[in-house]
């Protein structure tokens, strides 16, 4: 962030900046880091809790957590850093999380989950 102030002034022994103002500078805006959390191992039928918890923005807030299955089911996009989901068939799949800060920057996380169908 920089600070800019048109004129100074003291009174009172209190500096006063005339003029002042917050700019945001957009190429000062820091990435967040996206740390996706989940079991290794699921079941057909059975929810997975996954958890967005562990990201982080250093320099403002995480905004929006998008999860996206791998599984063809529409991805999941929330204020919240839970997200839990069914999957419906057997096999490898690659769970991804992206996170959007409150000045758009964005970072992704993935990790695999393998799902079994348990007779």
């Amino acid at each position: 962030m920089r600070i800019s102030a048109r004129g100074v002034l003291l009174v009172g022994g209190a500096l006063l900046l005339l003029g002042c103002g917050d700019e945001l500078d957009p190429a000062a805006n820091e990435r967040p880091t996206a740390e996706l959390t989940l079991a290794e191992q699921g079941r057909v039928g059975v929810s997975v809790d996954l958890s967005g918890e562990g990201s982080d923005d250093l320099d403002g807030w995480i905004v929006r957590y998008h999860y996206s299955y791998g599984d063809g089911s529409p991805e999941e996009i929330s204020s919240s850093p839970r997200a839990r989901h069914t999957f419906l068939t057997p096999g490898a799949f690659e769970v991804e999380l992206s996170v959007v800060d409150d000045r758009g920057a964005k970072a992704t996380d993935r990790r695999s989950i393998t799902i079994i169908d348990v007779p």
